[in-house]
């Protein structure tokens, strides 16, 4: 029980590492070492629970969404001076597409954001920086050692630095999309509420 509770920890921080931000640039790791992060990562399955994980996360944006939308498109339309009858079509506008945004969010961001890159960009240099080849190899014998012990000492730090690096490999992509989505909603916006009109 003991070894699970250690392996869901340590994959819970390699999942984190994937919401975190970006890398440094991958420095030569030595293939022994390599080889052993990814038999690793394997083992642990992290690839398939990060996309897991991620779909959570989207889930939750999808239901989020909508109501960051009609913040900022209600920040655009006070900048265009709309009056409140279009400010009312605009919420109307938001509610009847918000399905079709969230879906389109979800679509740019599978196009966009390669889970299994994130996890190399993320997963390799940390826990080469955390971790010698002969930790590794105790890592991959599901943690029997006392390098075990080692992986719940470190559990802070890698969650602190990976949570400090999320916002840069990300964030800014979300933010993108978002806007993408918001420039999009607006052509749409203007063109509904002209027809009306």
């Amino acid at each position: 029980m003991k070894i699970i509770s250690v392996r869901m920890t340590v994959a819970s921080i390699v999942l984190l590492m994937v919401f975190a931000a970006q890398a440094r640039g991958q420095e030569a790791i030595s293939p022994e070492k390599r080889a052993l992060i990814a038999e690793m990562l394997e083992i642990m399955n992290v690839k398939k629970t990060s996309e897991e994980i991620m779909n959570t996360v989207l889930s939750q944006m999808e239901k989020d969404l909508p109501r960051m939308m009609s913040q900022m498109l209600s920040q655009e339309a006070k900048q265009r001076r709309l009056s409140e009858k279009e400010m009312k079509e605009l919420e109307d506008y938001l509610n009847r597409t918000s399905a079709r945004l969230t879906s389109k969010f979800r679509e740019l961001f599978a196009k966009r954001i390669n889970i299994g890159e994130v996890i190399e960009q993320i997963s390799y240099p940390l826990y080469d920086k955390f971790f010698t080849e002969a930790e590794l190899k105790d890592l991959v014998g599901f943690y029997k050692t006392p390098t075990g012990l080692k992986a719940i000492k470190v559990v802070p730090e890698l969650m602190g630095e990976s949570m400090q690096r999320s916002n840069a490999l990300i964030m800014p992509k979300i933010m993108d999309l978002i806007n993408e989505i918001k420039e999009e909603q607006l052509r749409e916006m203007d063109k509904a509420i002209k027809s009306k009109n």
